[in-house]
């Protein structure tokens, strides 16, 4: 197993240091603690090609953001301030590189539907980081235990199997 040569074990970042491709991260917190900020902010500045935190240069990378709480004047008016910032800094988010479904009804990623049309939009616009969430709105009902919730995690580990990463909000 460990025979490999150990050139061959590189990371492949979309956020060095931070998101691999591939990694899954499920962000979690109580209401009004910052999840969607944060995410907004981790998405935004990746498209712009600046790391979300220390704001260096990293390539710019694909981002798909699915909301599926917030309205899209209320999603308009958090991205914008952001989209400027990452301007101030230098860095443009080309159209190509931030793509928002915003779907405050919910999506049900249990159902053909809704599964086919997530997976429609990851094949069309290959993200190299998927956003979603959050998860209480991508079920019809109550996530008890492991087997409500095997479905939608099912679907999120087939996007990740296409190379991207994926972020939850829970």
């Amino acid at each position: 197993f460990l025979a490999v040569p150990e050139e061959a074990d590189e990371y492949d970042w979309v956020v060095p240091g931070l998101l691999e491709r591939g990694d899954r991260m499920i962000l979690t917190g109580t209401e009004g603690a910052g999840k969607s900020t944060l995410f907004r902010q981790l998405g935004v500045m990746t498209a712009a090609g600046l790391h979300p935190f220390d704001h260096y240069a990293i390539p710019p990378k694909r981002v798909l953001i699915v909301d599926c709480e917030n309205g899209p004047a209320h999603t308009r008016r958090k991205i914008r301030p952001l989209v400027i910032q990452a301007e101030a800094h230098g860095h443009e988010v080309r159209e190509t590189n931030l793509w928002m479904e915003v779907h405050p009804e919910g999506m049900d990623l249990a159902s053909d539907k809704d599964a086919s049309r997530l997976l429609r939009w990851v094949s069309v616009i290959r993200p190299d980081m998927v956003m979603i969430g959050p998860l209480y709105r991508l079920a019809p009902r109550a996530l008890n235990d492991d087997s409500d919730a095997a479905p939608v995690l099912a679907l999120l580990n087939m996007i990740r199997a296409r190379g991207a990463c994926v972020l939850l909000e829970a």
